[in-house]
């Protein structure tokens, strides 16, 4: 079992803001405890709040400079089941197993259904990067209900299946 240097931190803060808490002159059995002078007990209670802020900083997800640093931003299904859904931008990444990612967009100003469509496929999505709105992860058995539901209302959009 790997023990993390946040998990060190926390453990070693926690016990300083104890001693900062309690101050010592605890009596268990066999051991005793001495009191602690004020002053120690207040630097003692800094340092643990400290380290535990600093242990919560280093357990964090480093997941906001990664997406600033990224060209082409991605978006993850809320559940691993396949039925997530979300809005372009940003484009979503590659479903799970199992799942169809269905695209629907269109490149404004998309006027009486001209640049838009709806993109099916079990890898990464390959629509204009221009392009706005919905993605969702879904089941393979729902994926031609979705489309004929589509072509309902948008019957001049393009449809490309890459399943």
């Amino acid at each position: 079992m790997e023990v993390s240097v946040a998990v060190v931190i926390t453990v070693i803060g926690g016990i300083a803001l104890l001693v900062g808490i309690f101050g010592g002159g605890i009596k268990l059995e066999r051991i005793e405890i001495p009191p602690i002078h004020p002053i120690i007990r207040i630097i003692s209670s800094i340092v643990g709040v400290a380290l535990i802020a600093l242990a919560i900083s280093l357990s964090a997800p480093e997941q906001i400079g990664a997406s600033q640093q990224s060209s082409q931003p991605t978006s993850k299904p809320s559940t691993s089941v396949c039925n997530s859904k979300g809005d372009i931008p940003p484009l979503p990444v590659s479903p799970s197993s199992g799942c169809i990612l269905v695209v629907e967009w269109w490149i404004p100003p998309a006027v009486d259904n001209e640049h838009c469509g709806i993109f099916i496929t079990t890898n990464t999505v390959d629509v204009s990067i221009e392009a706005i709105g919905t993605w969702y992860y879904i089941y393979p058995n729902r994926v031609d209900s979705h489309i004929k539901e589509f072509q309902q209302g948008n019957p001049n959009c393009t449809i490309d299946d890459r399943r």
